[in-house]
């Protein structure tokens, strides 16, 4: 027969709750639920196993990390990507990095079918300058929602697995 000590010890209170069946290995509960935390990654361990793929380079070389990616286009094709990127500080910025990163992809891949690589930095920076306006992104949309002239075609990734776009933020810290 349980003694009053065990009664009060599994009495629960009125509009409880807690299931009646519970028994004392709520703490293990808890253990488990702390374990699960502790296998959640953190964002730059998720980084780590992206791979970078330059603006300038169709070959499909990639990098470990996208400070590496960015030295490659502007060693190799002298390509500053963070230089046509607006501002850290605009409103805009992740909207637009995405348009610039798509309309980058989409022009290389365009221009260098051939194998031909040479100037591409130069060919690409001159074609933003002429396309890409920051304050005006929208400059070769006439309005004509079906135009594939429109700057919405580059709101799709050029890149399966685009790691610049995946990692908007670090652009944004590279970019103050």
């Amino acid at each position: 027969m349980p003694t009053e000590m065990d009664q009060e010890q599994h009495q629960l209170v009125p509009n409880s709750c807690v299931d009646s069946d519970d028994n004392d290995n709520d703490d293990d509960d808890d253990d488990d639920n702390y374990d699960e935390f502790d296998e959640v990654k953190d964002d730059n361990d998720e980084d780590a196993n992206l791979s970078y793929h330059p603006i300038c380079d169709p070959s499909g070389a990639s990098f470990s990390s996208l400070k590496e990616a960015l030295r490659q286009d502007l060693d190799a094709h002298g390509f500053d990507l963070l230089s046509v990127l607006p501002s850290a500080s605009s409103d805009d910025f992740y909207e637009s990095a995405i348009v610039c990163i798509n309309m980058c992809r989409k022009f290389v891949s365009d221009n260098t079918k051939d194998g031909d690589v040479e100037d591409i930095g130069k060919r690409l920076k001159a074609h933003l300058d002429a396309n890409f306006s920051l304050g005006n992104r929208n400059a070769n949309d006439d309005g004509d929602d079906d135009d594939d002239s429109g700057m919405e075609q580059y709101y799709k990734p050029v890149l399966t697995d685009d790691a610049f776009l995946m990692t908007l933020d670090d652009l944004e810290d590279l970019k103050m």
